[in-house]
């Protein structure tokens, strides 16, 4: 290893510029839970083997507190 001189101040970096206009964010994220059946429909699992997971209770949604 070299050695290397102590610093003699921080110097920070320039501020980021983003060019181009502000866009606004898109969506909102889906609820817990909400992309559950295309999920399951995308493993191959059947509507029908997916309504008798939720009816069952291994599938389902989350109830968030506040």
């Amino acid at each position: 290893m070299l050695p290397l001189p102590p610093p003699r101040g921080a110097q920070p970096g320039p501020a980021p510029r983003f060019s181009g206009p502000w866009t606004p964010p898109g969506l909102p994220p889906p609820a817990v839970g909400g992309h559950t059946n295309a999920l399951l429909a995308e493993l191959g699992i059947s509507d029908d083997e997916i309504r008798r997971l939720r009816e069952a209770g291994v599938v389902g949604t989350v109830e968030l507190s506040s």
